[in-house]
C-alpha cells in the first residue's frame, strides 16, 4: 500500500521556484507574459516545480543554481503546453491571451526566458551543460509533435501501428519535457555524465506517468451527465480495442464517460493499465539505483512518483 509523503516541504519548494521565475528582470519588459505566468504556473503540481530543483540538489549542486534550473524549466514545460495547444488546434482563449497567434507569441518568450534563466546558474559548466540538454531535449520534443502533425488519421493505422505511434509521440513529447527537468537539473548541478544518463531515464519515466495519467481521466470520469463530445486516441482506448480483437481503430458506441468506463472494466482495461503504469513507476526508481545521490535529493526524487499517483490512490479510496 502506498504512503503518500508529506507535500509541505515541495508546496514551499515551489513557492521558491515562482518566486524566483517571477523575479526576473526581463519580465518587466513583457508584463502581459509575467501576468499569464503567475495565473498558469498553478497549472503545474508542487513536486513538478521542486523536481528539477531536487535534481540539482541530488547531483551535489547549490540550492541557488536548483532555483534557477526549476524557474528554466517551468518556463520550459508551460511554452511546451501553450505551443501544443496552438499546434494541436485546441487553444481555447481567455482573459490574458484571446488569439492563437498571441499564443504562439507567449510560448517563444517563455523559451527566451527559460535560456535567460540558466545563464543564471552559478557553476558556468553546469550551466553550458544544463543549456545543452535543455535544447537537445526541447529538440526532440518538437520533432515528436511534427510526427505527430504529420501522421495519417488514426482511423487509417492498424491498432498495432497506432499503440506504436502511441508510445513514440509521448516518449519524444512528454517523455523528453520531463528529462530536461531531470537531466538539466543533474547537469545544473555539476553532475557526472552516469548520474546525467540516470537522471534523464528517471525524467523520461516521469513524463510519461504524467500523460498516462492524463490519458487514464476516462477511467476516472463516472457521472453519467459527462458525454463524450469528441473521442481520442489514448492508451486505454488501445487496450480496449486490443481486449476487443479489433484490427483497425474504430471509436466506440459509447455516449457518456459512464457507459465508457463501465465497458473498459469489462474488458479489463483498468487493471492493464494499472500495471502499465506501475512498470514506469518501477522504471523512474530503479533508474536512481546505484547513482552517487546526495541522501536529501535522492528522497525526494523517490517520493515524487508516489505523489503522481496520489490523486489515483485518493479517488479509490473515495469509491469504496
Amino acid at each position: 500500500m502506498l504512503t503518500t509523503p508529506d507535500q509541505t516541504p515541495y508546496r514551499s519548494l515551489a513557492r521558491q521556484v515562482t518566486a524566483n521565475m517571477l523575479s526576473a528582470d526581463i519580465l518587466a519588459l513583457f508584463p502581459a507574459c509575467r501576468a499569464w505566468l503567475e495565473a498558469h504556473t498553478a497549472d503545474l503540481r508542487e513536486w513538478q516545480i521542486a523536481l528539477p530543483l531536487a535534481a540539482c540538489l541530488a547531483a551535489g549542486g547549490s540550492t541557488e543554481d536548483g532555483l534557477a534550473v526549476a524557474s528554466a524549466w517551468c518556463s520550459f514545460c508551460l511554452a511546451a503546453v501553450i505551443l501544443d495547444h496552438v499546434e494541436d488546434g485546441e487553444f481555447t482563449p481567455d482573459d490574458l491571451v484571446s488569439t492563437a497567434g498571441q499564443a504562439a507569441n507567449l510560448g517563444t518568450a517563455l523559451i527566451f526566458l527559460c535560456f535567460h534563466h540558466l545563464a543564471a546558474i552559478q557553476d558556468p559548466g553546469g550551466a553550458a551543460h544544463a543549456g545543452a540538454v535543455f535544447s537537445g531535449q526541447g529538440f526532440s520534443a518538437t520533432g515528436g509533435q511534427a510526427r505527430s502533425l504529420a501522421a495519417a488519421p488514426s482511423t487509417a493505422l492498424s491498432v498495432d501501428e497506432a499503440l506504436e505511434a502511441y508510445w513514440q509521440e509521448i516518449i519524444l513529447k512528454s517523455g523528453c519535457v520531463y528529462r530536461a527537468a531531470a537531466a538539466g537539473g543533474a547537469a545544473a548541478g555539476g553532475a557526472d555524465e552516469s548520474v546525467m544518463t540516470g537522471l534523464g531515464k528517471y525524467g523520461t519515466a516521469m513524463g510519461v506517468i504524467v500523460q498516462l495519467l492524463d490519458d487514464g481521466a476516462d477511467l476516472l470520469k463516472t457521472s453519467e451527465e459527462d458525454v463524450i463530445e469528441a473521442w481520442e486516441v489514448s492508451l486505454p482506448l488501445l487496450l480496449y480495442l486490443l481486449a476487443t480483437g479489433e484490427q483497425q481503430v474504430v471509436f466506440p458506441a459509447a455516449h457518456t464517460r459512464a457507459e465508457w468506463q463501465a465497458r473498459l472494466r469489462e474488458a479489463g482495461v483498468v487493471e492493464a493499465f494499472s500495471a502499465i503504469l506501475l512498470q514506469w513507476q518501477a522504471r523512474a526508481l530503479e533508474s536512481l539505483q546505484g547513482l552517487s545521490l546526495s541522501p536529501e535529493g535522492k528522497k525526494m526524487l523517490e517520493e515524487f512518483p508516489v505523489l503522481i499517483l496520489e490523486p489515483v490512490v485518493r479517488k479509490d479510496k473515495e469509491k469504496e
